[in-house]
């Protein structure tokens, strides 16, 4: 009887086990969410851990700038989604509500840290530049190779 039951029980383990979910708990139908609900808390917490490392944010201005984060990611989202706006009229709503965010972000950070962050910036839009150039550099050269 014992040998019977070791497969039986093997089997039923194989399917209660994913059913169960890696917490162990019974699976919910209470407030289920969307991948794409996980994957906006991933991009707003990394990018909330990186300006708190480049910041030194405190605990209080970490708490202050999540939902600051989350409206913004939430906007633009609306915003690219948005079918009835034409790319003009995108990029001026844009402009907008970037301008609305560096408001409410500074309003959060000490003097350093707006100084700090306006350098970082400064820096990476200089990257950038300077990555954009040599890619239209490469094709350049890439096309009058084939010529």
């Amino acid at each position: 009887m014992r040998q019977k039951l070791g497969p039986a029980l093997l089997v039923l383990s194989f399917f209660a086990v994913p059913a169960l979910g890696a917490s162990g708990d019974a699976p919910t139908t209470k407030n289920p969410r969307l991948p794409q609900d996980d994957a906006r808390t991933r991009r707003v917490n990394m990018q909330l851990r990186q300006l708190a490392g480049e910041l030194e944010l405190s605990e209080e201005q970490k708490t202050r700038l999540k939902p600051i984060i989350e409206t913004r990611m939430s906007e633009i989202r609306a915003l690219r989604m948005d079918q009835s706006l034409d790319p003009q009229e995108k990029e001026v709503r844009l402009t907008s509500m970037q301008e609305n965010y560096r408001s409410q972000l500074h309003s959060v950070l000490t003097s350093g840290q707006i100084q700090k962050l306006s350098e970082l910036r400064e820096k990476r839009r200089l990257a950038s530049r300077e990555t954009s150039t040599q890619k239209r550099k490469g094709k350049v050269l890439v096309d009058d190779e084939e010529q």
